[in-house]
């Protein structure tokens, strides 16, 4: 490290209580932007504090910032030069130019090939030669120890040095040594600064210690920021978990802000990305309660986190992408979903509704996949409850005749481009699909926006090392960068910062809460480079490879950290998960007397609704009555009654309201659509099939001849009515399916004692129960010998006739049923049962007048002993069913929903009874 001798003259050095105000020849170096920052806007409060009205931007800048700044300084000095010296000088690679080389390099090498996640050794490997390059030490052929994939480095990293020799690239990590021969040719500051980097603990690396030294000989003035060292009141804190941790810090932090609005409060969260949702999630729950921080303006949040979202995560270039993604000719579901619901592109505000309902169509179609010209087509043509999107259609028809113009020249070849010219392309496209739409953009957005034609351009850069991609590939690349890039939008600074470990060294605040304290989190578990032999890296002094020399960092971050605030607290949480957490030494190693729990430091949580609650005054208002129902409205299915008897709420919104939940794509038919193969399939064999009670061991050839004829001719109307899920491999393994449900039912009739006859099937009724005239339809009829009728109803999911009784019966189908064929008519009904038809469970489940009429189907009073006949069955069933028709009518509509049905119901976001504290899963769960 530069001595402190060579701090600069004028009392630098000695600045413990005051800023130094930088003069115009200055220039300071941190180890990050968001130092830079802090460093500008110290500077500007002190300005601010001497009473000046203007004074010069001071130079304050990453160092990796600044070494490109001296990179472009020396190419421009050049200009003047002949041809033959320009031509030679060195081509500068960007990060991800060098990653894609070594991803190139991985990739068709013999240890690579068999990697699953080249990418992710690619990025291990340049990480691998930047430490190499910084601590000036070379792996040699004799040090690898028979370290498998120290062999593989080294022979990747022999490929790329020989490749840049041969290009005449340099990487960024010898970027320092090089420019460390062309100062002379420098415009340089008069005195370097250095911000954060003694903070961290870390010494700096000979290759930067050099480049300094070197400075310094060119009379550059070269010392450590002075920073303002505290003298901190700590105080140690135990939290029984780690989310009662973070909650006690985040009340805390409310409480500092409440009480001195120009407080500089940080919290620090080790390994901030792992638990990134969580911490986010509990500080929005305190400091905007009843607020999603994403209907805040980012000028007023109150607090800020350090490690910004991927670019690819903001809505904005998320859209952009599935945009750009139109140019492969088809979409996953998904994407039509996410480009459906965006307002960032043409028509997007406008037709929202439209659009909306269009979405909810092709879901309801089950497709997994939709060609670009089938949605084009989709929203040409709209449907009675699902209107055209006119301006959709128009923006996709120009689009596709464009690519189409564009692929002509390929003749169906792959299409090869440079990256710089898909760059081009994909601005075109986006242009012409009217990216990033038509309302106008908030602060956030815009940054976004700037953010991603930086992006773009950077994409471009890599025609160098990437060479000609395909569409497909650009796509892909480009979204990788957008996913690796972080953004967080400029804005005013919070006052409450969450920062990871090394984002805070070097900070100012007043009031710091360190959490995470435990033995396992601090010091930080060590990340040596897998890459390198571990022995070889501890004898030559790398970083991440000594457990004596990390404790010391640590101890040093740890040590500089208790010095950057006025007021410290240190906690830790004892148990996480199952497991007991034992506090870190350097917690231990804080005073007993200072030591809180956490109810000590902090209130708890302010319950806002219940304050509200209790400050509310009473007033007492005549409720009006409910909304009768129409009388164009008063024939209803029996799905009504069911709904009604499940959840009023249910029954109103989704049979009065039209409400319905989103329907969700999948593989093959769903649920709703095999049951209704399954009826239709039984339907057609009853219709054909001779003398279904045979009582033989086993099935004539000729009845499975039957059977399959019955489920071809059903598929063959099914995949005509829903082509998407019935494709050809799925239509097979829908044929096997109902081939063995229906032999397996043959079985089952033939199984019966008393002989029977098919009567009808599918049998229209109607029932009149109250005010309402519900409409049905019997699966099956049968009669017996005697005259009597069974009533059968197909069922491919679980029934239980408990659930027939009560008063608000659970499936209130069969009863009805029951209830309509004895109004209908004079035959005596002498049992009523489902017959299920499922995977090894074909059976009946019901109810009879006498035992033995069908397997497995008892006398009614033996499941009902309170029912003395079966008329009094019948009379209770009539009672309960029309006082469900008469709540219906009436307009009732209470959110009162049976145990578990909650966990089944698609309405949950209309009535979001779920939203009320867990109300809905806690009746689950005891259901």
């Amino acid at each position: 490290m530069i001595p402190s001798t060579h701090y600069h003259a004028g009392g630098v050095a000695m600045m413990r209580d005051a800023v130094y105000i930088l003069e115009p020849e200055d220039l300071v170096l941190t180890v990050n932007r968001r130092l830079a920052r802090l460093v500008r806007e110290q500077q500007d409060h002190a300005q601010r504090d001497r009473g000046a009205l203007l004074w010069p931007t001071p130079q304050v800048m990453p160092l990796s910032a600044w070494l490109e700044q001296c990179w472009e300084q020396f190419l421009d000095s050049q200009e003047s030069s002949p041809s033959p010296v320009r031509s030679k000088l060195p081509t500068l690679l960007t990060p991800w130019q060098e990653r894609l080389l070594w991803e190139q390099i991985i990739t068709t090498s013999a240890q690579g090939s068999l990697l699953l996640r080249q990418a992710e050794a690619a990025e291990l490997a340049r990480q691998a030669w930047q430490r190499l390059q910084e601590w000036q030490v070379t792996l040699h052929a004799t040090d690898l120890y028979d370290h498998e994939d120290a062999e593989a480095f080294y022979a990747w990293s022999e490929k790329f040095a020989s490749i840049c020799n041969k290009q005449g690239w340099l990487d960024q990590a010898s970027l320092p040594r090089f420019l460390q021969s062309k100062l002379s040719q420098l415009i340089l500051p008069k005195r370097i600064f250095l911000a954060g980097f003694t903070a961290y603990g870390q010494p700096l690396p000979p290759l930067l210690q050099q480049f300094f030294l070197a400075l310094q000989q060119e009379g550059v003035s070269v010392a450590d920021w002075p920073s303002l060292h505290k003298s901190a009141e700590v105080q140690a804190v135990s939290c029984a978990t780690p989310e009662e941790e973070l909650l006690t810090a985040a009340r805390w932090a409310r409480e500092r802000v409440i009480e001195q609005p120009t407080s500089r409060i940080a919290v620090v969260v080790p390994q901030l990305e792992r638990s990134l949702s969580q911490v986010v999630e509990i500080f929005s729950r305190i400091f905007y309660p009843g607020i999603k921080p994403s209907q805040l303006d980012a000028r007023s949040k109150l607090f800020n986190l350090s490690l910004g979202a991927s670019l690819s995560s903001t809505p904005m270039i998320r859209d952009a992408l599935l945009l750009l993604s139109l140019g492969r000719g088809f979409l996953t579901i998904e994407q039509v979903t996410g480009l459906l619901h965006s307002p960032f592109w043409r028509g997007g505000e406008r037709e929202w509704a439209e659009r909306s309902l269009l979405d909810e169509r092709l879901r309801r179609q089950r497709f997994l996949q939709v060609r670009v010209s089938r949605l084009r087509r989709e929203a040409q043509h709209g449907e009675r409850e699902s209107p055209a999107c006119p301006q959709l259609a128009a923006v996709l028809g120009d689009f596709l005749q464009r690519v189409q113009r564009e692929g002509a020249d390929t003749a169906g070849r792959t299409e090869l481009r440079k990256p710089s010219q898909w760059m081009e392309r994909f601005a075109s496209w986006l242009r012409q699909l009217g990216w990033p739409g038509e309302q106008a953009l908030s602060s956030a957005e815009y940054q976004n926006r700037l953010a991603w034609q930086e992006l773009l351009v950077l994409f471009a850069t890599l025609d160098k090392t990437a060479g000609l991609l395909s569409l497909n590939d650009a796509l892909e690349q480009l979204a990788r960068m957008a996913n690796d890039t972080p953004f967080q939008p400029e804005s005013e600074q919070a006052p409450v910062q969450i920062l990871g470990i090394l984002e805070a060294l070097g900070g100012e605040f007043t009031h710091l809460w360190i959490t995470g304290l435990t033995v396992d989190g601090w010091p930080p578990p060590m990340e040596a480079n897998p890459l390198l032999p571990i022995a070889w890296q501890r004898r030559h002094g790398l970083p991440f490879s000594d457990v004596r020399r990390e404790w010391e960092v640590a101890e040093r971050r740890f040590q500089q950290l208790l010095q950057s605030a006025e007021q410290v607290l240190c906690s830790y949480a004892e148990q996480e998960e199952e497991q007991l957490m034992a506090p870190s030494p350097f917690w231990q190693r804080l005073p007993q007397q200072q030591r809180e729990a956490a109810t000590a430091v902090a209130s708890g949580e302010t319950d806002y609704a219940q304050l509200i609650f209790q400050s509310a005054r009473w007033q007492w208002l005549q409720e009006e009555e409910p909304l009768p129902l129409a009388e164009s409205a008063l024939e209803v299915s029996s799905g009504v009654l069911k709904a009604q008897a499940h959840c009023p709420f249910q029954a109103y919104a989704r049979y009065r309201l039209g409400a319905r939940g989103r329907s969700e794509p999948g593989l093959g038919l769903d649920a709703r659509q095999r049951g209704e193969v399954v009826h239709a399939a039984l339907h057609q064999l009853w219709s054909v099939l001779p003398n279904p009670q045979q009582r033989l061991q086993s099935l004539h050839a000729a009845t499975e001849i039957y059977i399959a004829q019955a489920v071809e001719q059903v598929l063959q109307q099914a995949a005509e009515q829903w082509p998407e899920p019935l494709h050809p491999f799925f239509r097979a393994l829908e044929s096997s399916r109902l081939c063995r449900l229906l032999a397996a039912c043959v079985v089952l009739e033939q199984e019966r004692q008393e002989p029977f006859a098919v009567v009808g099937q599918e049998v229209e009724r109607t029932l009149r129960l109250g005010p309402l005239l519900v409409r049905l339809r019997l699966d099956r009829l049968d009669r017996l010998q005697n005259g009597s009728l069974v009533i059968l109803d197909y069922k491919t999911g679980v029934s239980r006739v408990e659930d027939w009784l009560g008063e608000r019966p659970q499936d209130p189908q069969l009863p009805l049923y029951v209830l309509a064929q004895n109004e209908n008519g004079s035959e005596e009904i002498a049992a009523v049962a489902f017959c299920q038809v499922r995977a090894g469970a074909c059976q009946f489940s019901g109810l009879a007048v006498a035992d033995g009429l069908l397997p497995n189907v008892l006398h009614f009073q033996k499941k009902y002993q309170e029912m003395d006949s079966w008329a009094a069955l019948l009379a209770e069933w009539q009672r309960v069913l029309s006082s469900l028709a008469e709540r219906y009518y009436r307009g009732e509509a209470a959110v009162d929903p049976l145990p578990g049905v909650c966990q089944y119901c698609d309405l949950t976001p209309l009535c979001r009874r779920l939203e009320q504290g867990g109300a809905g899963s806690h009746e689950e769960e005891e259901a």
